[in-house]
């Protein structure tokens, strides 16, 4: 009997234990915490306080929120808290903060080289990792962050370091400084006002001789110690091996090389670190970065050029000289080779700038030209020190295509073309230009093909006048006569030419400069809307042709090129309008169903009143709505294939686009809205009254009967629509969690689990 009253009594305090974690922390005001989400503000009893809606955690500040942790007060006391809500450090201490370091700009998932929490109590100091696994209790004078793998600590004035793993000893304090410098395992220590470098078990690699602080010095493949002693540098390598024994008065780094340039008696020498000797004797007044293994240098204030060896490539007798790449522009290093990023990464990138930067890597790729200048004249060599134009009153500037350099040279305002030898291909008689009249916008994607092309005009006239060389056969394909140049596609150009009678007349060329056809007076435009197949205009009518102008396809009332339809589907970006797509082309005349094949044969879709363009496969359709009491639309809505097959019925009243999502489509049916997939899968049941994307895109509001919902995407339901209100946490994770829901009277926080907070209120902050 006792045991039985017994186990009662502890199945009533279960129960009271359940019930009571599952009553609600009632506030007066309840809020999003802004940076320090997913912390919530809220107020209780008057007083302020953060709130972690996982955890019900309750802190009155926060000091500091870094790398996913969150140094707090409580109680006065301080602590360290994980953005999940769990205490990581207990508040119990006077003090903490982080010490964090990582490469680049910060974004969230950065990875960091390290995080280290110091700890203060009273006086004392002492660190934890970022797991809260406390290293050394707070008992220094001073702790600091040396890297990854050393913290310092001072007793007594001195600083030593400890392991940062586990708070081994490894040096005792004995410097007056102790510095992060060189590495992860390197010491900058200082004693009575002399330097010196130590490794991480505390040796000393450079004694304790030199003055004030030791700096870098980067070449290609190392990276060095510069010392100072008796107003002379001394270089050391890592190990504190001294790898140049000659007196300089500075150091400093040669870009792009592994000499280093030194100081002696005012002017500039190189020397080699790795062997010690000097490379360039100090007879430079400045000594510029290497470029592709050349050196820039200056003596008495004349330009030239040497190699590494001190080997001249051009004359030291020029008032400018610089480097030029394959494509004109000016390089003062060659490090632009790897500032071009890798294209597989850039998946944000439109393809025009993919294929820009393509061309730019490849012209890096090539050897570089020299400009030099003296006075108004200029020359150019090659990275040889052949001469390649002789230096005169004349402009020089480098263009590249398809692998192969070209000059373009200009002098009393006529322009000129040489091959990379030197050799004329276009003599110094024409203008080069760029810009209307020539029009090669639609060469944009194919950013080489853009280059490849250069539109030229006769000084002499004044209209004209304009015609295109091709650097690739290098000769002129079209004769400078014509009034306009305009690219229609990358295979095909239009040459306009003005008669005596002020009329124009087209000719089609294809991209190695054939004429293809040329066009009476009659023809007004010409576009080509595939390869085979031109849409012409004559006489305010459309027609279809071939390429040589037979007319493939005419009708009396197609009278309009694109764009205006009835339908169309919503915001399709970066779609050509009225061009071949899937075999089949929309005719716009007064019928709305109206295609034709490629062979000029007519097919329509007489089921529909308007049928769009179609895109990947699918064209939006259009039925006149004979229900128009009970319904808000003239038409019904659907979507077929090519073949005229139904993938979304002719039911819906409207069909939207959400933002630019083309893959998704917003339907409605009597007012009610949803959710299909182009290829004709319900993503959201037409049941609501209003959908929105919300955090960034990745999920779907919901509203039906004035209460809220939430769902993926994917059309999951994620939260169902019973709220009076949802607001998304713009700070927190995919910008929208934890939501904040208001239910009836109260709001409260629900998390992407669907995990709803025990803090709540009636007020929202």
């Amino acid at each position: 009997m006792l045991l039985k009253k017994i186990s009662v009594f502890i199945t009533l305090l279960l129960i009271s234990a359940l019930v009571f974690s599952q009553e609600k922390l009632v506030f007066e005001t309840i809020g999003f915490g802004g940076y320090h989400s997913p912390l919530a503000q809220v107020q209780k009893d008057g007083m302020k306080y953060f709130y972690h809606p996982q955890t019900d955690v309750l802190i009155d500040m926060v000091d500091e929120h870094a790398a996913d942790l969150l140094v707090v007060v409580k109680d006065g006391a301080y602590g360290v808290l994980h953005e999940n809500g769990k205490w990581i450090i207990s508040p119990e201490y006077d003090g903490i903060k982080l010490v964090t370091s990582y490469e680049g700009q910060w974004k969230k998932g950065k990875e960091y080289n390290y995080k280290f929490i110091l700890l203060q109590k009273d006086d004392s100091y002492g660190f934890a990792d970022e797991n809260g696994k406390i290293i050394v209790q707070p008992k220094y004078q001073q702790v600091a962050v040396l890297s990854k793998t050393l913290i310092a600590f001072s007793e007594n004035g001195y600083w030593g370091w400890l392991a940062a793993s586990n708070g081994q000893l490894l040096q005792k304090p004995q410097y007056d400084e102790a510095h992060s410098f060189f590495g992860d395992n390197y010491v900058q220590v200082s004693l009575n006002n002399k330097t010196g470098l130590s490794d991480a078990e505390g040796r000393l690699l450079i004694p304790l001789e030199y003055e004030g602080y030791f700096t870098y010095i980067f070449t290609n493949t190392h990276k060095y110690i510069d010392a100072h002693r008796q107003q002379k540098n001394i270089l050391f390598d890592s190990t504190g091996k001294q790898v140049l024994n000659i007196d300089h008065e500075s150091f400093k780094t040669m870009k792009n090389s592994d000499l280093i340039i030194f100081k002696r008696n005012k002017l500039f020498g190189a020397a080699d670190p790795v062997t010690g000797k000097e490379v360039l004797a100090p007879e430079f007044t400045n000594l510029f970065e290497s470029v592709k293994g050349l050196i820039k240098v200056e003596k008495n204030g004349k330009q030239g050029v040497i190699d590494a060896s001190g080997k001249v490539i051009v004359p030291v007798e020029f008032s400018k000289v610089n480097f030029m790449n394959a494509n004109g522009q000016i390089r003062y290093s060659d490090e632009i080779i790897t500032a071009v990023p890798e294209i597989s990464t850039q998946e944000a990138l439109s393809e025009e700038r993919k294929t820009q930067l393509l061309f730019e890597r490849e012209v890096e790729k090539q050897p570089y030209f020299i400009i030099v200048h003296q006075g108004n004249n200029a020359g150019l060599y090659n990275t040889n020190g052949k001469l390649i134009v002789a230096p005169g009153n004349h402009f020089i500037e480098t263009k590249y295509n398809n692998q192969k350099t070209y000059i373009k040279v200009s002098a009393n305002g006529k322009d000129g073309l040489l091959n990379q030898e030197g050799k004329s291909i276009l003599p110094l008689e024409y203008s080069i230009i760029t810009g209307y009249p020539y029009n090669d916008q639609k060469l944009s994607p194919v950013y080489e093909l853009r280059k490849r092309y250069v539109a030229i005009s006769s000084p002499a006239k004044k209209t004209g006048s304009i015609g295109l060389f091709d650097l690739e056969q290098q000769k002129i394909i079209v004769a400078p006569t014509a009034k306009y140049i305009s690219w229609l596609s990358t295979d095909f150009f239009k040459v306009v030419h003005e008669k005596e009678n002020y009329k124009e007349t087209i000719s089609l060329y294809n991209a190695t400069g054939i004429l293809l056809h040329q066009f009476d007076e009659t023809i007004e435009d010409i576009e080509p809307v595939n390869n085979e197949r031109l849409r012409v205009k004559q006489n305010g009518l459309y027609k279809l042709t071939d390429l040589n102008g037979k007319i493939v396809y005419e009708n009396a009332d197609w009278k309009i090129r694109g764009i205006y339809s009835n339908v169309r589907f919503p915001d399709y970006r970066g779609a050509a309008d009225s061009k071949f797509k899937d075999e089949l082309m929309k005719i716009l005349t007064s019928e709305g169903n109206l295609f034709i094949d490629k062979k000029g044969t007519e097919k329509r879709f007489t089921t529909y009143t308007e049928v769009d363009h179609f895109y990947d496969g699918y064209a939006l359709v259009a039925k006149k709505n004979n229900n128009t009491k009970n319904e808000s639309s003239n038409y019904l809505f659907g979507v077929i294939d090519q073949t005229g097959k139904e993938i979304i019925p002719v039911q819906f009243t409207n069909i939207a686009a959400i933002y630019d999502r083309n893959d998704l489509l917003l339907v409605s049916i009597n007012e009610k809205k949803g959710v299909i997939a182009r290829n004709g899968t319900i993503v959201i049941p037409t049941q609501y009254d209003e959908i929105s994307l919300q955090g960034q895109g990745k999920y779907f509001q919901l509203t039906k009967n004035g209460k809220r919902g939430l769902a993926d995407r994917d059309g999951h339901l994620l939260l169902p629509a019973i709220y009076d209100m949802i607001h998304v946490n713009y700070e927190g994770d995919d910008k929208i969690w934890p939501v904040l829901v208001k239910n009836g009277e109260w709001f409260y926080f629900i998390d992407k689990n669907g995990k709803e907070s025990s803090g709540t209120a009636k007020i929202k902050k």
